[in-house]
């Protein structure tokens, strides 16, 4: 394929840290004036007292600190932390604090509770093709499958916390739904599974490293980060990308094969052009916890010191 360039222009946010620490976890980017990032952003109020944000919004020029309403039978929280977060359109949005679904519109959510007893620990990602059909993975080997407004749990024969989900359905004969196996700072199960017709089985991964996100454009060319940055070629060989320092990196994501950016820790921003990889900075103490791509534009949330930080760029 082509190159794509490398040639972004960044700019940086932060948010909250005012009475707690903040931080952003996930985003999602509608289009280029529609972007949702998710987490918690402590704000003094007038009269000095810590008010939660959870989220904040791009409409195009700015970006505005958003408190999301998320209270209902399995949220007795009014204002919790959001976990994650996927976005179909404008008005179709899916975000949960951890143990619970809302479907989102932009201004208001309807609550789920259809998937708190399915779970083992807290939700952590999200991904489907619609909000009629969509999975979530979390901690202590959670995953449940959402269709058409049911829930079915899915045995995924790990205790060990599943920290990503990415897929692709194409057609029939090129489905594949992959999950990231992996505790960051125990000991635990390092696997992928493969997800196919909500019957988990082991992917190929015999590198010995811990593995955090997983992303592919189709099934014959697989990337993953966490403990080192990997591409499975052919199917069955794992090549190391030596050109990223080995830093832990929290997630990969991508337009293409020749355009995928690399986010994590000490501020790691790296992007893939088809050639060649190219680091963006030099280590800070920042975290990078996720990432959203969408043609020239790239959006990386994480965590500067006490506040929610957003590095943004266009090329």
């Amino acid at each position: 394929m082509d190159t794509t360039s490398h040639n972004f222009t960044w700019q940086t946010f932060t948010f909250g840290g005012q009475g707690g620490s903040s931080t952003l976890f996930d985003v999602a980017i509608i289009n280029e004036n529609d972007i949702w990032a998710v987490g918690e952003m402590y704000v003094y109020d007038s009269t000095g007292a810590p008010v939660l944000y959870n989220a904040v919004h791009w409409d195009g020029s700015k970006w505005e600190l958003k408190r999301i309403k998320y209270f209902g039978q399995c949220s007795a929280v009014v204002y919790p932390s959001l976990r994650a977060i996927i976005a179909f359109s404008k008005n179709d949005i899916i975000v949960t604090n951890g143990g619970s679904i809302g479907f989102f519109d932009g201004t208001k959510i309807v609550l789920d509770c259809g998937v708190n007893p399915l779970l083992n620990g807290a939700i952590k990602k999200i991904w489907g093709t619609s909000s009629k059909d969509f999975y979530v993975v979390g901690n202590k080997g959670t995953i449940a499958h959402y269709k058409n407004g049911f829930w079915q749990k899915i045995n995924s024969g790990t205790t060990t916390n599943i920290n990503d989900i990415w897929g692709t359905r194409n057609d029939n004969t090129n489905n594949l739904i992959l999950s990231a196996v992996s505790n960051v700072a125990s000991s635990g199960d390092r696997k992928i599974l493969k997800i196919n017709n909500n019957i988990v089985s082991d992917f190929l991964w015999d590198t010995g490293r811990r593995v955090q996100s997983t992303w592919f454009k189709n099934k014959n060319i697989v990337y993953t980060s966490g403990g080192g940055v990997f591409r499975l070629k052919d199917g069955n060989h794992w090549e190391e990308i030596k050109e990223i320092p080995l830093y832990y990196t929290e997630e990969i994501r991508g337009n293409d094969i020749n355009d995928i950016m690399v986010v994590g820790d000490f501020g790691l921003l790296a992007h893939y052009n088809g050639i060649s990889w190219k680091i963006f900075n030099k280590p800070t103490a920042d975290i990078y916890y996720s990432c959203a791509v969408d043609k020239n534009l790239v959006v990386a949330v994480g965590t500067r010191g006490s506040k929610g930080f957003i590095a943004f760029a266009h090329k």
